[in-house]
């Protein structure tokens, strides 16, 4: 697991790394994520060699949801 912060300040809050697959992660105090919430894992585009994964928001929500494309709201309670 890492974090990930680039040069010009924008970061990934948790990054789990497993077979050469990156999985982005956001934490949040909100119940209502939105997709500007996961933004800044588009800077794992430009990491040559591995795959990007599903990635998530989690946060205050009550169920898990689908948030944009391979990215999910998760539950706190979920994981």
């Amino acid at each position: 697991m890492y974090y990930l912060r680039d040069g010009h300040q924008k970061e990934i809050d948790v990054l789990i790394h497993e077979n050469n697959t990156l999985y982005p992660i956001e934490i949040k105090t909100s119940a209502e994520p939105n997709p500007g919430d996961i933004n800044n894992f588009d800077m794992l585009n430009d990491i040559k060699g591995v795959t990007i994964g599903e990635g998530g928001v989690v946060c205050l929500a009550r169920e898990l949801l689908p948030l944009t494309g391979k990215n999910y709201v998760v539950p706190l309670w979920a994981i």
